[in-house]
């Protein structure tokens, strides 16, 4: 009986992750900390982080956090801009196109110089979070929406990633 229960509960489980629609995605996020040291200026915290957020209904901002030393980044800097909603709508659709709720790591090897990356799409209000330490045979898809964020940060904002979207 357990069994059965646990196979439903899968199909439910599957059935509403599919269902899921951008617009019903509140918040998309990557982050990434190299394995080497860089002098942290929070520890416990990723050396970079790239947020797209829900605002409003046509309102979303775009956040960047930088967490160790560079060229005129001599603090923890956050950065935020405000864009039009199909940005974030555009992160969501590659978040659900790519099954990053679903997505699990795969043959990781692990390192200390490969450090942790991850990621978090929230999805009326539940977040799905995956970090994993190390190189993973499968990274195409959280790769992907890593570069598509990157690529806006790099379009709207002059603020230096280094880590984020590397393979």
């Amino acid at each position: 009986m357990n069994a059965l229960r646990a196979t439903v509960l899968l199909a439910v489980l599957t059935a509403s992750a599919a269902a899921q629609k951008p617009a019903d995605v509140v918040e998309v996020s990557v982050w990434r900390t190299p394995g080497m040291s860089f002098g942290m200026f929070r520890e416990g915290e990723p050396a970079e982080a790239i947020l797209v957020r829900r605002n409003g209904p046509d309102d979303a901002s775009i956040i960047v956090r930088i967490n160790v030393p560079r060229t005129l980044i001599v603090q923890y800097t956050e950065r935020e801009i405000h864009v039009p909603i199909h940005v974030l709508t555009h992160a969501a659709e590659l978040a659900l196109e790519q099954k990053l709720i679903e997505w699990e790591p795969q043959g990781q090897k692990t390192a200390d110089e490969y450090g942790q990356t991850g990621y978090e799409v929230n999805v009326l209000g539940t977040a799905h979070r995956k970090t994993w330490g190390g190189k993973v045979k499968n990274d195409a898809a959280p790769l992907k929406l890593a570069r598509y964020l990157v690529q806006l940060v790099n379009d709207r904002m002059d603020v230096p990633i280094e880590f984020i979207g590397k393979d």
